[in-house]
């Protein structure tokens, strides 16, 4: 299903959407701070999109420049105009990674999107531009998470499958130059009515891309007949962090 059918992001929507989890964001990044043993000067935000997880990176981390790079421009056009941050920078790259210097980037922060990347970009290429003492700081949806989210049967069932444990990725495994800490971090989000609606319309939402016009018009029907002001959904991720074994 994900390899037929490529997402659509409509940049306004999106961040209508996922503004709803701001709070939560910032606390998951704060389950990586142990880890480090320094503060990160420089951060790299890998699939950035809109800037979100880049302002929960300056929550965190006050004093650091951030570079956000995603490969869809209309996403870096509204994060620049929309994060006022002198030390927030953000790039449109296809290649993401290739400008990077090796032996720079003291924290890499992905959100997401490690599962789009495939073998284009793997722990080994990460691990290349690291500084002595960097972090890799990898988070993806538990399936708990997924299960969460008021959807369609067929969407829903396939978003909780795809995140289900254990991943079949060996790509999350790490060499002996790495170590490896897991942990998660999960709260409830309330999300309004309309901003789900109109994510949901517009296929934002992960696992909805492929799903037939007449499928989301009945399901929001059926859900607008409910009056309801709000969904609520457990917000959990997967914290995968990786430091160079010194």
């Amino acid at each position: 299903m994900s390899q037929e059918f490529k997402p659509t992001y409509y940049p306004q929507e999106y961040r209508n959407f996922y503004s709803a989890f701001d709070n939560y964001n910032v606390k998951l990044i704060e389950i990586a701070k142990p880890v480090l043993d320094f503060e990160p000067a420089r951060i790299l935000d890998l699939a950035c999109g809109i800037g979100l997880s880049s302002l929960a990176l300056r929550a965190n981390f006050a004093n650091a420049h951030i570079l956000g790079i995603d490969i869809a421009p209309d996403m870096i056009e509204l994060a620049k105009t929309s994060v006022q941050d002198a030390n927030i920078e953000f790039r449109c790259s296809e290649t993401m990674l290739r400008d990077i210097p090796k032996g720079t980037i003291d924290m890499v922060f992905v959100k997401s999107a490690y599962h789009h990347f495939e073998d284009q970009i793997t722990l080994s290429h990460l691990k290349e531009i690291l500084s002595k003492n960097g972090v890799i700081a990898i988070a993806e949806r538990t399936s708990r998470s997924a299960r969460s989210y008021p959807l369609p049967d067929i969407a829903r069932r396939y978003w909780a499958d795809y995140f289900a444990l254990p991943r079949e990725e060996s790509r999350f495994v790490a060499d002996d130059s790495i170590k490896l800490a897991v942990c998660s971090y999960g709260e409830y989000v309330d999300i309004a009515v309309e901003d789900y609606f109109m994510a949901l319309k517009n296929r934002q939402i992960f696992g909805t891309w492929a799903l037939k016009q007449e499928v989301i018009d009945q399901w929001l029907a059926e859900q607008s007949a409910k009056k309801l002001e709000a969904f609520t959904v457990f917000e959990e991720f997967w914290m995968y962090l990786y430091k160079q074994a010194i």
